[in-house]
């Protein structure tokens, strides 16, 4: 219906009126965010609401049907992860598990040389589907210019971001930044988020999130998870232990815009603090990054680091027969 003519919308309208004690089901369709800028489908949404008709909000299939969608598609029976990796990046959107799946198989991620599902599928921040990046696309086409930028930085924050670390990475007026939320919420690109006011914002769809991020180069994207790291520790410089792991993922994104011995800090501080949770294997990844880095490292670092990855890698080994 937000393709619809004024013409159609009025036919609907009549048509609504005259079959209710008919054996007819009439069913039309809108894109949640669309309705504002067609002044036409407004009215006949009030009109179809006067006359008791309420609209539903359709939520994406739930992981279990996107297990069944692609047991459909593959004719086998898919492995729980690809599932879970499918539904996380379309959020149960048939088209977008559809086109996911299809990109994935074309990239050579789903199947090994004998023919059989891999076990070490990943999907790259900015690795989106063709068609997918045209639908989408089209969507972020109303964006304006200024408002476009705003928004591939909270891409790069992540799926999930804070308006203070938005406001202190894009370092604008309050007033404006508002605005650009409200807008980005009206046309349904953000949604609140449900980790509570810490976070408050979250992309409606991963796939939104990716399409921004391919719209820029990759040494914009480092230099964009550089100025997250430094606005992250401008911030929370109290709490720079809690928020090691999140300052050393932007630093690792961040690259070549990265200095090597403060990633060695923040992943050295990283791994101490999954260590102090139990998080072994969070851990165990921490300090094998932080011992890849190129460089000199000071011997006594090294040793430290070689000590912490032994006892991140002992309490694994305990770990997990204990959860078994």
């Amino acid at each position: 219906l937000h393709w619809a003519d004024e013409s159609t919308l009025a036919l609907l309208i009549h048509l609504a009126n005259r079959v209710a004690q008919l054996p007819v089901v009439i069913i039309g369709t809108y894109r949640g965010g669309c309705s504002e800028n067609n002044p036409a489908l407004v009215r006949t949404l009030e009109e179809l609401i006067r006359m008791g008709i309420r609209p539903l909000k359709l939520a994406g299939l739930s992981e279990d049907a996107v297990a069944q969608m692609l047991h459909g598609m593959s004719q086998r029976q898919v492995p729980g992860r690809l599932v879970s990796l499918i539904f996380e990046e379309s959020q149960g959107y048939p088209f977008f598990v559809e086109e996911v799946y299809r990109h994935l198989i074309e990239e050579g991620k789903v199947f090994d040389e004998a023919g059989q599902f891999r076990t070490d599928i990943e999907i790259a921040e900015d690795d989106v589907p063709e068609n997918v990046l045209l639908i989408v696309g089209r969507r972020l086409q109303r964006l304006d210019e200024n408002e476009k930028p705003v928004l591939t930085a909270a891409a790069a924050i992540g799926r999930s971001f804070s308006f203070q670390l938005l406001a202190a990475v894009c370092k604008m007026d309050v007033d404006e930044l508002f605005t650009v939320i409200e807008n980005a919420q009206r046309i349904g690109i953000i949604v609140s988020g449900s980790e509570g006011p810490e976070i408050p914002f979250t992309f409606a769809h991963e796939l939104v999130r990716q399409t921004l991020l391919a719209g820029i180069s990759a040494p914009r994207q480092q230099q964009l998870h550089a100025r997250i790291a430094d606005a992250i520790e401008g911030l929370y410089h109290g709490a720079l232990n809690e928020r090691a792991g999140e300052i050393a993922d932007h630093l690792l994104k961040a690259e070549f815009f990265a200095d090597s011995q403060r990633l060695l800090r923040y992943l050295t501080l990283a791994g101490k603090s999954a260590l102090d949770a139990a998080a072994f294997e969070e851990a165990q990844q921490n300090f094998k990054s932080a011992l890849s880095l190129q460089g000199p490292v000071d011997l006594a670092d090294r040793a430290d680091l070689l000590a912490n990855l032994a006892i991140a890698e002992s309490g694994l080994e305990r770990w997990e027969p204990a959860v078994e």
